[in-house]
């Protein structure tokens, strides 16, 4: 098992010499995961299926807070890379193992400026009238244009970093929506998308980019002034190739409310108007499996109290399984890893733990539980591994951490 662990460490880029050491503190201070049962998450091996077998494309996504999103160095994490979190690593070492994958595209802004988030992920570009959009009942965390000046100034571009032939778009229906189109580096455009109607989130149908290359897809929304295009996602890929397109929704300080809120939600999932239930959103986007990774911001000693014993945190996430489940989509709960006790209490990570092994018990279908805490120990332990992040960071994972939850992960599902 650990020269296992050893080679998947070494496939999502560490030194065989540091993947060796690190597997072997693991197996000296952790508990190892069993695999899954297939009738656990039945679409998740489904879609594995289909990838392995060729016939077919899957859909995952990663919400949660600063953890999923990859962060870092706690004093300068807008310079961490999408591609350093643990869902891109799991997609390197998938792929690795047979079953291609990659973070798939664009997904709203993370929580990001514009300027931040075209240094957390260089495959997107942004023209000057593009920024956050918020608005209560839609969500906030969209990129929109706002209209007004040339149409440079009001797109939103998506280099592939793989060949790629189709894209497809989930975007917003509102009343002072206008129209965009699409094309590939600036030529002829492949698709004019109406945004104008009443609060709605739409998909739109698979766009085909012509022949397969990694030209720079690009949303050229409309100039008419206070006039918007406002996107949720852009997901990109080579539909003559099976894989597996990951979403990672990611968002630096998030907690269940983040997601949930009536007043405020997320992207994902959903807006509170009927139109956009939780179950008619997850609909829309379809996934196979949805990762969920909750919990630091939540149990922290300022939000306790407001949160937690609240009833925000049990009955957001409650209502956020609920919403998949019923979309068909598998669900797993990461289980957050240690954190250090200068951020939160030791007895409150143990509450958080027992909290969501409560919530997914109450499921006649329980979510599957992913224990990354008690695979590493306590904070002084993965710390000594090797797994942390910088010397001045108490809550995320370095570089040898993201990958060995990658491989935690992998080894969970496969």
């Amino acid at each position: 098992m650990t020269q296992n662990l050893a080679d998947s460490l070494t496939v999502t880029g560490l030194s065989a010499p540091a993947a060796t050491a690190i597997a072997n503190a693991i197996a000296a201070n952790a508990v190892a995961l069993g695999p899954v049962f297939v009738n656990q998450l039945p679409k998740t091996r489904a879609s594995l299926a289909r990838v392995l077998g060729g016939t077919g494309r899957a859909r995952w996504l990663f919400l949660g807070d600063s953890i999923t999103a990859g962060f870092n160095d706690s004093t300068n994490a807008i310079t961490e890379s999408s591609a350093a979190s643990f869902p891109a690593r799991l997609a390197q070492l998938l792929t690795a193992r047979g079953y291609p994958a990659r973070i798939a595209g664009i997904n709203g802004t993370q929580g990001f400026t514009p300027a931040q988030q075209v240094i957390y992920d260089p495959r997107i570009a942004f023209g000057a009238n593009v920024g956050n959009f918020a608005r209560p009942g839609i969500g906030f965390a969209l990129l929109a244009t706002s209209g007004g000046g040339t149409a440079a100034n009001n797109t939103i571009s998506f280099t592939p970093e793989v060949n790629c032939d189709t894209v497809q778009i989930f975007y917003y229906t509102v009343a002072e929506g206008g129209s965009f189109t699409v094309n590939v580096a600036g030529g002829s455009t492949l698709a004019t998308i109406n945004t104008n109607g009443a609060e709605s989130l739409v998909a739109s149908a698979p766009i085909a980019l012509g022949a397969l290359s990694q030209g720079q897809i690009n949303l050229v929304g409309p100039t008419a002034a206070s006039t918007f295009m406002i996107i949720a996602a852009v997901l990109a890929y080579n539909s003559t190739v099976p894989g597996i397109d990951m979403v990672n929704a990611g968002t630096g300080g998030a907690t269940v409310a983040t997601y949930t809120s009536a007043t405020q939600p997320f992207m994902f999932p959903f807006p509170s108007q009927p139109a956009n239930s939780p179950i008619a959103s997850a609909l829309i986007y379809d996934f196979d499996l949805a990762v969920i990774c909750l919990g630091v911001n939540d149990f922290q000693p300022a939000n306790f109290a407001s949160l937690v014993q609240g009833g925000s945190y049990v009955g957001g996430l409650t209502n956020l399984i609920n919403a998949y489940q019923a979309a068909g989509t598998d669900v797993v709960l990461l289980v957050p890893p240690p954190i250090s006790s200068t951020v939160t209490a030791l007895n409150t990570q143990a509450q958080m733990v027992a909290t969501l092994q409560q919530i997914a018990a109450q499921f006649v279908n329980p979510p599957v539980l992913i224990r990354w805490d008690q695979r590493w120990g306590s904070w002084l332990q993965s710390s000594a591994n090797g797994l942390n992040g910088s010397t001045n960071n108490t809550i995320h994972p370095g570089a040898a951490g993201y990958g060995d939850a990658a491989a935690m992960i992998a080894d969970s599902l496969q």
